[in-house]
């Protein structure tokens, strides 16, 4: 890792869209195969004090989501180099060639209607008594069920 000298103070010289640049093209060398399905992860970027930006990669198969295999890439700010490199998985995820077709996708709607009716969500009258205004507030609300093995 590069330390911080006088050249590395003040203004980045690197703007945020060189480094993504330069951190995905790290990633299709350094992981061929798989650096080029990996995807920024927006919004979890550290380090907005330090000389780097940490960029956060997660492989994507078929617009979704690979959860097991990921990557952070750190770029100098102020050289544009890759000054750290950890990648995420295990090898034999690696070896992975045939993900299962998303052919089961679940709407919204229907979703949340499974959710109630199969996973245990009970429509329930509560109610609430507020003793300063001495007044009862009766609702109805969606309640989980309680799902007890022994």
């Amino acid at each position: 890792m590069n330390e911080p000298d006088s050249n590395q103070q003040g203004l980045s010289k690197i703007t945020k869209a060189q480094a993504l640049k330069t951190a995905a093209d790290f990633l299709a060398r350094a992981a061929p195969g798989y650096g080029n399905r990996m995807k920024q992860i927006v919004g979890q970027e550290l380090g907005v004090y330090s000389t780097e930006y940490q960029l956060y990669f997660k492989m994507y198969v078929n617009d979704i989501p690979v959860d097991f295999i990921n990557a952070t890439v750190s770029v100098n700010r102020y050289t544009g180099e890759i000054s750290n490199y950890y990648f995420n998985g295990v090898i034999g995820d690696l070896k992975l060639i045939n993900y299962p077709a998303p052919t089961v996708i679940v709407g919204f709607d229907a979703a949340g209607k499974a959710y109630i009716s199969e996973i245990g969500m009970d429509l329930k009258y509560y109610s609430y008594y507020d003793y300063i205004k001495k007044t009862l507030k009766v609702f109805s609300e969606l309640s989980m069920r309680l799902m007890l093995t022994l």
